[in-house]
């Protein structure tokens, strides 16, 4: 008897092989300063130098609410990880990946959705924060 185990492919493994790319995560295939991976996972286009991905976006609420807010891909398996995290002091502090709340928000695009997370009630006079994208 043998044992077939099959592994789906990721969204990243079908997205390197549809744009003819090397599927190293910090290649830039059309030399446009943003990583392949990073293109990938921000809706970009890593074999068109003209479609760069979206950047997260941070927003000051008047409510004293600060929103960091990025998309993120819908496919069941798309081979990325999103992290973000923050802190208030770059030289002592330690990166956070805890917020005070995070709300999945449509886009329109079944291809992804918007992930919005939310820091209130801080009284820092500075914050730093950091967003990266990695394979698992």
């Amino acid at each position: 008897m043998e044992l077939v185990v099959t592994v789906p492919r990721t969204g990243w493994a079908e997205y390197m092989d549809s744009k003819g790319l090397r599927g190293i995560e910090t290649t830039d295939f059309d030399g446009d300063g943003q990583s392949d991976l990073y293109e990938y996972a921000l809706f970009g286009d890593a074999a068109n130098s003209q479609i760069l991905a979206e950047n997260p976006k941070l927003r000051f609420g008047t409510d004293g609410v600060v929103h960091f807010a990025h998309r993120k891909l819908t496919h069941t398996n798309s081979g990325i990880l999103y992290t973000a995290e923050w802190t208030d002091n770059l030289v002592t502090g330690t990166w956070i990946r805890s917020w005070s709340g995070m709300t999945n928000l449509p886009s329109g695009d079944p291809a992804f959705e918007y992930i919005e997370y939310q820091l209130q009630n801080l009284e820092e006079e500075e914050l730093f924060f950091k967003f990266y994208v990695t394979t698992p």
